[in-house]
């Protein structure tokens, strides 16, 4: 990637909070070793220790994707992410709907995409990152942490992989355009964590079933099928995965 672009912090709150200002170039990126106030998904907050992972925010302009199809970018970086982490270790890496990249069933990574919209036109996109790299103790009450020195014994470069990480993303949103759509989707469907078989989920309103993953659309939606045939579509936040 090109060094310009690539900014470090030693500190900040947030790294997307970085990004949301007016005329910032493309592929702009903005890492730090501690944020103070890093967010996950709604209320969550991610634990980091100082120094020993990966916060970064990358910045897109997507003029090439549509907002009806604002999942594509989900798909492209997950999927990203996904070839440069596999080869590292031995457990499987797998994409939890929508977009946290799992290790076997141990959360690595959590990805927060913030979108600005203009009319019909998808302005910026800032995708907001944190991976467990070398951090091997967690505090706190989240299920089921897990980093990749925990994983292979062993540290890893976080400057290095960060570079291999942003590459693979740029690489591939510069790859893509409608022709590429349906491999993209069915590399993002070849990646799903519990992709084959019946699991137990639970709604946000407490109900438990056991289903299997049917199908995703465009802009996220999640199909499920339980046993007996049923077919129910949930959006993020509607349903989630019991571990």
């Amino acid at each position: 990637m090109d060094n310009s672009l690539l900014i470090h912090l030693a500190e900040t709150s947030s790294t997307s909070e970085c990004l949301k200002g007016h005329g910032l170039p493309h592929g702009l990126c903005v890492w730090a070793d501690f944020q103070t106030a890093g967010r996950g998904q709604g209320s969550n907050r991610w634990e980091s220790s100082p120094g020993e992972n990966l916060l970064f925010s990358l910045l897109l302009h997507p003029a090439k994707i549509t907002p009806d199809r604002q999942f594509v970018l989900t798909e492209i970086v997950t999927t990203a992410m996904h070839r440069v982490l596999q080869p590292l270790v031995s457990t499987e890496i797998s994409v939890k709907w929508p977009n946290d990249i799992y290790a076997g069933n141990g959360k690595l990574c959590g990805i927060l995409i913030e979108n600005t919209l203009l009319g019909n036109r998808w302005e910026n996109a800032v995708i907001g990152i944190g991976l467990n790299v070398n951090q091997t103790i967690f505090r706190s009450d989240a299920p089921n942490p897990v980093s990749l020195r925990s994983i292979a014994g062993r540290e890893f470069c976080r400057n290095a992989l960060l570079v291999s990480l942003v590459d693979s993303i740029l690489e591939t949103y510069e790859s893509y355009d409608d022709s590429s759509r349906s491999a993209l989707h069915s590399s993002y469907m070849s990646r799903l964590y519990r992709r084959d078989g019946f699991f137990p989920y639970e709604t946000a309103d407490g109900e438990r079933f056991t289903a299997r993953i049917d199908s995703i659309d465009d802009m996220g939606l999640l199909t499920l099928v339980t046993p007996d045939g049923l077919r129910r579509t949930f959006m993020f936040k509607e349903v989630r995965h019991i571990l």
